[in-house]
């Protein structure tokens, strides 16, 4: 939590960042505090979820004494798509197309830390081209199983 106020000014602000890991506990005792918040005073609360059942049981009455602002960085997507690409690059999990980071972006609320969590899971990773004779094992393998099935096809059958 941060707080603000500049001066003499009557005004002090709060920014309550990752909103959305309060604990019940916490927002009920936001609630409280919002209903005796005295003039001058403003409260942020940032989230990077964007569930309507945010507070779980609080959601309803939370949202009764705070005004929404959505924030989004309209316009960034191109250059959030470049800059977590070139991440994804340095730390070896790049395997797409500059378009494909700019649809992942958009499905990421252009939010950057979002998008890089799916590239960390590998998302954007290149499927893996195994050598021939890795291929080759495999094709074995297979055959095997198919071989295996057909015994025991064969055996439940008589």
């Amino acid at each position: 939590m941060s707080a603000w106020g500049l001066g003499n000014s009557p005004w002090r602000v709060w920014i309550i960042n990752e909103a959305h890991a309060m604990t019940a506990r916490a927002v009920q005792a936001w609630l409280t505090l919002l209903d005796r918040l005295p003039p001058y005073r403003l409260i942020v609360f940032t989230t990077t979820k964007t569930s309507r059942s945010l507070f779980g049981e609080f959601s309803a009455p939370f949202r009764g004494r705070v005004t929404p602002l959505r924030l989004t960085k309209i316009g960034l997507a191109d250059a959030g798509a470049k800059l977590v690409k070139k991440i994804a690059k340095a730390e070896g999990l790049d395997g797409r197309p500059l378009a494909q980071y700019r649809r992942l972006m958009a499905e990421c609320n252009n939010s950057i830390r979002e998008a890089l969590q799916r590239v960390e899971a590998g998302e954007m990773s290149q499927p893996v081209e195994h050598s021939p004779a890795i291929k080759k094992m495999m094709a074995g393998a297979k055959k095997a199983q198919r071989r295996a099935r057909a015994t025991r096809s064969k055996a439940a059958a008589s």
